[in-house]
């Protein structure tokens, strides 16, 4: 039977839920506030029946600690779950989109504060004004005339494909800028612009953080930490899907010609491969000739 302690206008209500396994007794505490103007003897008996349900409701809960944060939940989650379920370049992945989007925003909530509601507003702000990288844009395309295009590509360490989207215009991450500049031996400030804009993030990376962010949820009812998932009854999101774009078989065709006139044998072998299978860049760079068997012709992927 709980134990029930009037203080002031309120009722304290403490459960007690046995021992843990270093003998320290576990218990769980809740107020109860009767409705205005009922009597005392009235308020008692309101307070009985609160904390008969209450203890109810919560029996089974040992280990329920609804007062930590979701930022002390998301690190208990990925030291001590995740590492076991997911793979390491997952992990990182998933676990910085939670700490950049999620934590800034909500971290200090106790979980058992957490609603749905909270979370539907969350979400919204994120596809509203979620997005928090910061893109940099290159102030001079004269800065590696000297240097040598190729020579500061393989100095800098960045990607091939990253760096000639800056000479045509393009931006990049913090990360590599700071790459950038640290190779130039300037400052961040004299070698870019930070053109970064207050847009939101898309339907499908909300969503994917909403996902992410119910598996570390879900984990703690498993292990009775709470009570229940509030992701369960958050509204999914809107996914907008832009048009697919692609080739038409003249265009193909035209795309296969080219291919074919290029000295590089390679490239032709991967256009046709990417036509003929609609397989993904990383899947493909990452074939090997056992992948293949050339008595079936079964590729696998």
């Amino acid at each position: 039977m709980a134990s029930i302690r009037k203080r002031g206008e309120t009722f304290t209500i403490t459960a007690y839920m046995g021992y843990d396994d270093k003998g320290v007794q576990q218990k769980k505490t809740t107020t109860y506030r009767p409705p205005d103007g009922v009597t005392n003897g009235k308020a008692e008996k309101l307070a009985k029946e609160y904390a008969v349900k209450w203890e109810d409701k919560i029996r089974g809960y040992v280990a329920l600690d609804e007062n930590r944060t979701l930022s002390e939940l998301a690190a208990w989650y990925y030291e001590t779950i995740a590492p076991n379920t997911l793979k390491p370049n997952v992990l990182t992945g998933y676990k910085q989109g939670i700490y950049n989007h999620v934590i800034p925003r909500i971290g200090r909530s106790k979980l058992k504060d957490i609603t749905p509601q909270m979370l539907d507003s969350l979400f919204r702000d994120l596809q509203t004004s979620g997005n928090l990288e910061h893109s940099f844009k290159l102030k001079y395309m004269t800065l590696f005339n000297e240097y040598g295009k190729e020579k500061f590509i393989k100095d800098s360490g960045i990607q091939r494909a990253a760096f000639y989207r800056l000479l045509r215009g393009g931006t990049c991450r913090q990360k590599t800028a700071e790459k950038v500049a640290a190779a130039l031996a300037m400052t961040l400030e004299k070698v870019f612009d930070d053109v970064t804009e207050n847009k939101g993030m898309t339907g499908a990376s909300v969503n994917k953080l909403k996902l992410n962010l119910s598996a570390i949820f879900t984990a703690a009812c498993r292990k009775e930490i709470m009570r229940r998932n509030p992701c369960k009854l958050v509204t999914p999101p809107k996914v907008d899907t832009p048009p697919v774009a692609f080739l038409d078989e003249a265009q193909s065709r035209i795309l296969l010609a080219a291919a074919h006139e290029q000295s590089d044998f390679q490239l032709e072998v991967i256009i046709n491969l990417f036509l003929a299978t609609g397989i993904r860049a990383g899947e493909l760079t990452a074939l090997h000739w056992s992948d293949l068997d050339i008595t079936t012709g079964v590729l696998f992927v």
